[in-house]
C-alpha cells in the first residue's frame, strides 16, 4: 500500500500521539497496581469485617473497578500483539466505558457522603445532595445520549485488524466517524458536568470553612484531620477533567493534558475516594463518627483497633507460671524449710490451727 507524503506525515503524528498516550498511562497503572499490593493488609483489616454497608460497597468498587478498567484500557489501547474478533472488541469497549462511568459515579457518591459526615446535618440535607448529584447525572447523560448511541454503533461496526494495526500491535480497529451534531450535544453535557464539579467544589470549600470557624487548630491541622487533601484533590481532578475535556480541540496536538486527566480518572480519583472512606472511618470527632456509623460503616466498636495490642499483651503474660513457681531447686528449699517449720512450731500443728477455727 502506497501512501502521499502527506498521508505519511499525517499518520506518523497519529501514531506518535498514541505511543506518547502510552508513556502516560502505564506510570499511572504501575502506581495504582503498586498502591493495591502495598494496602491489601490495610484493606482486610478495617473493610473487610465490616457489614454490606454503604461504606463497605462504595469502598470496594473504588478499589477494584480500576484494576478491572486498567486490564480493559490495556486490551484495548496497548500494543499487546494479539487480535481480536470485531464482537470481541465491541463488547470490550462497551464494558469498558460502563466500568469507567460506574468508578466515576462511586468516587463522586462516596465523596457527597463524606462531605454530609463532615457537615453534621440532619438527614433531609443528605436526601436534597442525593436528589441533586441525581439529576445532574442524568442531565449530564441526557444530552449525550445521541453521541452514545453513535458511539455503540461504531462499536458495532468495529473492523476486522488492518494490516496498519496488525504490524502496530494493535488488537481492534475501529470506524471512527461521530456526527457533529453528537458532537455538540457532548459538549453540551460537558458544561453541565462542570458546573456539577463547580457545585462540589463549592460544597467542600464551605464545609472546611465551617469546620475550621467552629472548632479549635490551624487550618492546615483541620484539613488534615477531616482528609481535606483528598477531598481538595479529588475535586481538583474532576474539575480540571471536564474543564480538558470541554476546551480540548483548543490545546496541544497530543492533548497530553487531556490523557494525564483521563488517566487520573481512571486511578486518582477511585484512589483518593478509597481513602477518604478510610480517613473518615478513623475519626475521632464524635459528631462526625456518629453520622459516618450511620449512613457508611454502622456502628464501630472503639475497642477494635487496640484489639491486637490486648492480645499481643496477653499472651505476653500468659506464661507457664506453674512452672515458675515450682521451678525451686533442692538447695533453696533446704534453706526455708527449717524456717517454715519454726514458724509452724510457733503457731502451733494443723490440727491445732484446724480446731481452733471451728469456734470462730
Amino acid at each position: 500500500m502506497s501512501l502521499s507524503p502527506d498521508e505519511v506525515t499525517e499518520l506518523t503524528a497519529l501514531v506518535s500521539e498514541w505511543t506518547v498516550e502510552d508513556y502516560i498511562a502505564l506510570p499511572f497503572y504501575s502506581f495504582y497496581c503498586y498502591y493495591y499490593l502495598t494496602t491489601l493488609d490495610e484493606e482486610v483489616s478495617a473493610i473487610w469485617p465490616q457489614r454490606w454497608n454503604s461504606g463497605k460497597i462504595l469502598f470496594l468498587a473504588a478499589r477494584y473497578g480500576p484494576l478491572i478498567a486498567i486490564v480493559q484500557s490495556i486490551l484495548l489501547e496497548f500494543r499487546i500483539h494479539i487480535l481480536f474478533t470485531p464482537e470481541a472488541c465491541q463488547r470490550l469497549n462497551i464494558a469498558s466505558y460502563v466500568v469507567y462511568r460506574f468508578n466515576i459515579l462511586a468516587s463522586e457518591l462516596a465523596l457527597l457522603l463524606c462531605l454530609h459526615a463532615l457537615l453534621g446535618a440532619k438527614t433531609r440535607y443528605l436526601v436534597l445532595m442525593l436528589v441533586a448529584f441525581t439529576g445532574a447525572t442524568v442531565g449530564v447523560y441526557v444530552p449525550q445520549l445521541k453521541y452514545y448511541e453513535e458511539a455503540s454503533r461504531i462499536c458495532g461496526a468495529a473492523l476486522p485488524a488492518s494490516q496498519l494495526d496488525q504490524d502496530l500491535g494493535y488488537a481492534c480497529t475501529w470506524e471512527d466517524v461521530i456526527s457533529t451534531e453528537a458532537e455538540e450535544r457532548m459538549i453540551i453535557g460537558g458544561y453541565i458536568s462542570f458546573s456539577g464539579a463547580i457545585c462540589i467544589s463549592v460544597l467542600a470549600l464551605g464545609i472546611f470553612y465551617l469546620r475550621y470557624r467552629s472548632q479549635k487548630g490551624s487550618l492546615v491541622k483541620v484539613i488534615h484531620r477531616d482528609g481535606g487533601v483528598y477531598v481538595f484533590s479529588l475535586t481538583a481532578i474532576r474539575l480540571g477533567y471536564t474543564i480538558i475535556d470541554i476546551f480540548k480541540p483548543r490545546l496541544s496536538i497530543y492533548y497530553i493534558s487531556d490523557s494525564v486527566l483521563q488517566r487520573l480518572q481512571y486511578v486518582g480519583v477511585p484512589l483518593l475516594a478509597c481513602r477518604l472512606l478510610l480517613n473518615m472511618r478513623r475519626t475521632e470527632d464524635p459528631g462526625v463518627r456518629s453520622i459516618v456509623s450511620t449512613i457508611l460503616f454502622g456502628p464501630m466498636n472503639p475497642d477494635s483497633e487496640s484489639q491486637d495490642d490486648s492480645e499481643e499483651e496477653y499472651e505476653s503474660t500468659d506464661r507457664p507460671l506453674v512452672n515458675t513457681r515450682l521451678s525451686v531447686s533442692e538447695s533453696s528449699l533446704s534453706t526455708w524449710a527449717p524456717k517454715y517449720a519454726t514458724q509452724m512450731t510457733h503457731f502451733g500443728s494443723v490440727q491445732d490451727i484446724e480446731a481452733d477455727s471451728r469456734l470462730f
